[in-house]
């Protein structure tokens, strides 16, 4: 985890103990839920609610209408849940590409009737299958917000969600999926790679994989899979006493011939002599910034 990120959940954590322990979460634009706030779960009600199949099933597609109302906002929206709860959800977009939404709630507005409201879905909350008179009790607990304190908490969240994109901590699904790739390289790269493995282990398809990659990083992915490799073999070669037909096989090389003409295509210069003066070549690591 990123410094940027540390501080994006922790300030999430600590807005959200403010106001009274609302949950606040992020969802891409896939409906995944990340940068969710550690120290704080669903409320009481609602966790009893997603206990069952079908409360569970209601929630997801309130959520769902509501961030597709979001998106084409491009604003704050805030709206009443399927149970009668206040959620609030606030779009994010980085270049004027809808990214994800931050999603706030559940809590209830000032001037409502809770009983009364809770009386209204009473028959829903039966045919979940819910205790009623502990779900009454855990309905009653939720916060309840005035117009100037939802107003507030809006504007923290606009804050949220410009820091966020500004910093790069949420990302397009484009940059997200790179940052797997790369992951899932640096993870095997003593295996053997192939655009296949890469492809079912992001549920893509390879030619969707090869296409990307190549669009946004301007470099194959096997010839990505090579720099990484020697990357590896010059720390290899700057920090251990091994043998260089050793590293050869470390550093996910099979042949040592191959190794030695990619590893003077990658650093202009052999692997032996690179470990006499890797100083002077290493700035040509530059694969490392890819």
């Amino acid at each position: 985890m990123t410094d940027n990120e540390k501080m994006l959940l922790n300030a999430i954590s600590s807005f959200s103990s403010l106001i009274g322990g609302v949950e606040i979460k992020f969802y891409t634009d896939r409906f995944v839920s990340i940068f969710k706030n550690q120290d704080v779960i669903d409320t009481g009600f609602c966790q009893m609610v997603k206990s069952t199949p079908l409360g569970c099933k209601l929630c997801n597609e309130c959520d769902k209408q509501a961030l597709a109302r979001a998106r084409l906002m491009h604003t704050a929206f805030i709206y009443t849940c399927h149970l009668g709860l206040t959620e609030m959800i606030h779009p994010s977009f980085i270049e004027g590409k809808y990214v994800g939404s931050f999603f706030f709630g559940q809590f209830h507005s000032t001037g409502t009737d809770i009983g009364a409201k809770f009386k209204k879905y009473k028959k829903m909350f039966a045919k979940l299958g819910m205790p009623i008179e502990q779900a009454q009790k855990l309905y009653g607990e939720l916060p309840v917000y005035d117009d100037k304190k939802i107003n507030d908490i809006r504007t923290v969240l606009d804050l949220i969600a410009f820091y966020s994109a500004k910093n790069e901590i949420i990302k397009t699904e484009n940059e997200s999926y790179l940052d797997h790739i790369r992951d899932y390289i640096d993870h095997h790269l003593t295996e053997k790679i192939t655009l296949k493995n890469i492809a079912e282990h992001l549920h893509l398809s390879p030619a969707y994989v090869s296409n990307l990659f190549s669009r946004k990083k301007g470099v194959t992915l096997f010839r990505f899979i090579q720099a990484r490799r020697v990357n590896y073999a010059c720390y290899l070669l700057r920090s251990t006493d091994k043998p260089i037909n050793s590293i050869c096989l470390d550093s996910g090389f099979s042949d040592q011939n191959y190794f030695a003409r990619v590893f003077k295509e990658v650093m202009g210069t052999t692997a032996h002599d690179y470990r006499k003066q890797y100083n002077i070549y290493e700035s040509k690591d530059f694969f490392l910034k890819i």
